[in-house]
């Protein structure tokens, strides 16, 4: 490797890492589920076992414990604060994916300036920075997803990489079950369109069916035994079937791909792409620039699609930078098409975007229509990366002038794309996932002050951090009347009997605070909506009564 490119390089992977740390400069905790992963990995620490005895609201969570057995293995390996390994070095790892796709990238298109492209729009793009900024299983299993297609396309090359690749994909397996659907879809979806291609010699198709269904034999197993009652609330619920009826249909699914693939073979005819012509590809630029504004537009004055969130006139200024990269998808599709294993990536990208109109069409609440973004960024960086360095070599030529300036274009283009990594809480529906110093100190309080086993309300964030700092319930998404609710009477009756993880409670504290009253984050598909005058003054009346207040934070207890 060029000294250049690995500086460049590393340049890059620091870029990803102050983009992904950065929220921490500003709160005391980034990420609204924080307190669920501490509270279980504390335990792990504590009894040597991820119990699935669990009273937090993603009972899910200890069924995929990789993320857990790694931040605790952080903790006892270099001595370093629990909480700190967990929201410090998580996003560390989740940013070494930008030399996962550098390496996958110089690996299809021999390519440096490509490969840089590819990782450096990885480094900055939103949905990607967003998501793998919090400590979160997804994060890990984004770079372990992103590990797996690398060792997959080494491992049709060598198979010496196939045990890295089955290693990285049981990994992957135990950490998070939706990083674990996508990479299996993804592959599928490449699977599929190069054997129908025939862009694949036998050879190596078989080995991507065979792993197919190894990794698909794996993950029904490891849901059916041992997080079944994982497989029957949330796989089960999100296709509306029954779990095993998935299983047989996945079977019988991979099987009748195989045989028309086999059939396909025989018959002589194999694609082979020309060329792309640059004018056409300019044409394409502009027209998927168009629907991309178009797309945005929608989502600023309507809703996105899949939920009942709607995004601020502002987004589209924000997102513009962004936009005007992401269009260049369009030129990069059209040299994908050259390389050999090229076809894989839009195999990928085709496999995300048939999940996404799925979830779309059946306002899915497992496939969430916010949850394809990131899976997008790295196939897309991909095929930005080819296409922006070769329209830089077609238009500007050899000259290193004009090279500077195209580089330097690209560049500045990047650095404003960065600006939209962490957008203003109305384009993410309201919702706030950060929590302050201030808002910790209470925490710390209703610890040490409330008797153990109460119930708290507030809104979910601040029920993860009560329930993961503070060792109390909380009704997560449950109290709309009480939290919403203009007078005591129309509260009373939640109050009373409200339904939460741990079972059905009384409410005996409320927790305010200023980013609740502007927005409270309740269910992950409505918009946060904010607390009205009454609905907050009627906390200053009998049955309330005020136990603590600072800095914006107050404590109700409730009598009676």
């Amino acid at each position: 490797m060029k000294k250049w490119v690995l500086l460049s390089l590393i340049v890059i992977f620091f870029l990803a890492v102050f983009m992904r740390l950065f929220p921490l400069t500003r709160y005391a905790i980034w990420g609204s589920d924080a307190g669920e992963y501490y509270s279980i990995t504390n335990q792990l620490i504590s009894d040597g076992y991820v119990s699935t005895d669990y009273d937090g609201w993603g009972f899910g969570y200890p069924y995929f414990p990789g993320m857990f057995y790694f931040t605790g293995a952080a903790h006892f390996l270099t001595g370093l604060d629990l909480l700190f390994a967990m929201i410090v070095i998580i996003p560390v790892v989740a940013s070494i994916s930008v030399f996962i796709v550098f390496i996958i990238s110089r690996m299809l298109f021999k390519n440096d300036g490509a490969a840089l492209l590819a990782s450096g729009f990885l480094a900055v793009a939103m949905p990607h920075v967003f998501a793998t900024s919090h400590p979160m299983p997804g994060s890990l299993g984004d770079m372990l997803l992103l590990s797996s297609l690398l060792f997959l396309l080494a491992s049709l090359r060598n198979n010496k990489f196939i045990p890295l690749l089955i290693l990285s994909t049981i990994a992957l397996i135990i950490t998070h079950h939706l990083s674990s659907y996508f990479l299996f879809i993804m592959i599928f979806g490449g699977f599929f369109l190069v054997g129908m291609l025939g862009c694949q010699e036998k050879k190596q198709l078989r080995l991507y069916w065979a792993f197919l269904v190894f990794f698909f034999t794996v993950l029904v197993l490891y849901w059916m035994i041992l997080a079944s009652r994982f497989a029957e609330g949330v796989v089960s619920s999100a296709f509306d079937v029954p779990f095993w009826v998935l299983f047989i249909v996945g079977y019988v699914v991979l099987f009748l791909v195989y045989v028309l693939i086999v059939l396909r073979r025989r018959i002589s005819w194999s694609f082979k792409s020309k060329f792309p012509e640059p004018r056409k590809q300019i044409v394409l630029y502009i027209i998927l620039l168009g629907i991309l504004f178009f797309v945005l537009g929608y989502m600023a004055l309507v809703k996105v699609p899949g939920t009942n969130i709607n995004l601020t006139p502002e987004t589209a200024l924000l997102f513009s930078p962004l936009i005007i990269i992401l269009a260049f998808t369009s030129a990069g599709a059209g040299y994908l098409k050259i390389y050999k294993n090229g076809v894989s990536v839009y195999g990928w990208i085709v496999a995300l975007v048939i999940s996404l109109l799925v979830a779309i069409v059946t306002s899915n609440r497992v496939l969430f229509t916010y949850r394809h973004p990131q899976y997008f960024m790295a196939p897309l960086a991909l095929a930005i990366g080819i296409g922006v360095a070769m329209m830089i070599y077609l238009y500007w030529g050899e000259r290193r002038q004009n090279k500077a300036l195209a580089v330097g274009l690209v560049v500045v283009l990047l650095g404003l794309t960065s600006l939209s990594a962490y957008p203003p809480r109305g384009v993410m529906g309201g919702f706030q996932e950060g929590t302050s110093e201030e808002d910790m100190q209470a925490v710390a309080w209703a610890k040490y002050s409330l008797e153990d086993g109460a119930t708290v309300a507030t809104d979910h964030r601040m029920s993860s951090m009560v329930f993961g700092f503070a060792g109390q319930n909380a009704t997560w998404d449950a109290a709309i009347d009480t939290l919403h609710g203009s007078s005591y009477e129309e509260c009373k009756d939640e109050i009373d009997n409200i339904s939460t993880p741990s079972g059905e409670k009384h409410i005996d504290y409320v927790i305010l605070d200023d980013d609740i009253k502007d927005g409270v984050a309740l269910l992950q598909w409505e918009n946060a909506e904010p607390m009205r005058t009454q609905a907050w003054e009627k906390f200053e009346k009998w049955p309330f009564v005020k136990l603590y207040e600072a800095n914006g934070v107050e404590v109700y207890g409730v009598v009676g």
